[in-house]
């Protein structure tokens, strides 16, 4: 691990302005995928500024019918919030499922979809519930906001501050396992009356037309479909037919 000096600031303006001053600087709150790129010295920044303890990142709320989930709330918080479990079940269930219990008692929703692991499970979430993320500069779409593996549309100075999702009436979520896939397992999430949309773990393989293949492959399954998981189901079986060209 390269030398690094480590900054806890107190306010997400004190931590925007830091990012000005020191552009080799980064953030981190969970450090689920930093703290090992840093181990394996594969990542050097100037600074480590930690935003994890920031009030004003910390909130799940319901607001007439949109759950707002602030970008430090770990996967812990949000698979046991009321709110989120009775307004958005499927990502109740997303949450839960992550890692393991220091793994969810540590990441954060906005660690996971600023980092944009194509093996994460947030994205798919948070594409499926068609949410808006929301920074310390404006709000932006869901599908705006992944723009690859491992980008984002976040500019330099950028703060992902929450998640706003419009409760869907009804959800699912779901990682089945593929037989003879390359990788291990995709994520699904349907919602009821919003955007359907995949995202998978895909190792060396285009992440943007499997993207959109996954996303046929759910919007087809849920077409006529009234029970998010028949839905679900559905889309798995359509997914694994299309994912089939990508077996090595």
């Amino acid at each position: 691990m390269y030398q690094t000096t480590y900054v806890r600031p107190g306010t997400v303006a004190e931590a925007r302005r830091f990012l000005l001053d020191n552009p080799d600087a980064t953030l981190v709150s969970g450090g689920q995928t930093l703290v090992p790129t840093l181990r394996q010295r594969l990542a050097r920044p100037s600074h480590v500024v930690d935003i994890a303890r920031l009030a004003e990142l910390h909130e799940i709320t319901d607001l007439a019918g949109t759950v707002v989930i602030g970008a430090a709330t770990t996967h812990a918080e949000v698979a046991a919030s009321d709110v989120v479990r009775a307004k958005l079940p499927g990502l109740a269930d997303l949450a839960g499922t992550i890692g393991d219990p220091p793994v969810r008692h540590r990441g954060t929703i906005g660690g996971s979809i600023a980092n944009n692991d194509p093996a994460a499970d947030y994205p798919a979430g948070v594409l499926a519930l068609d949410a808006t993320v929301e920074t310390n500069k404006r709000r932006i779409a869901a599908a705006d906001f992944f723009t690859g593996v491992f980008e984002t549309a976040l500019e330099a100075d950028e703060i992902v501050l929450r998640v706003r999702f419009p409760a869907p009436r009804k959800s699912a979520y779901d990682t089945p396992a593929l037989k003879d896939y390359t990788t291990k397992y995709p994520q699904a999430l349907v919602a009821r009356d919003q955007l359907q949309y995949a995202q998978n773990e895909l190792g060396t393989h285009d992440m943007v037309e499997v993207q959109k293949l996954l996303s046929d492959a759910i919007q087809a399954g849920v077409t006529g479909q009234a029970n998010p998981q028949d839905a679900l189901n559905q889309a798995q079986k359509n997914a694994d037919q299309i994912l089939g060209q990508y077996q090595s």
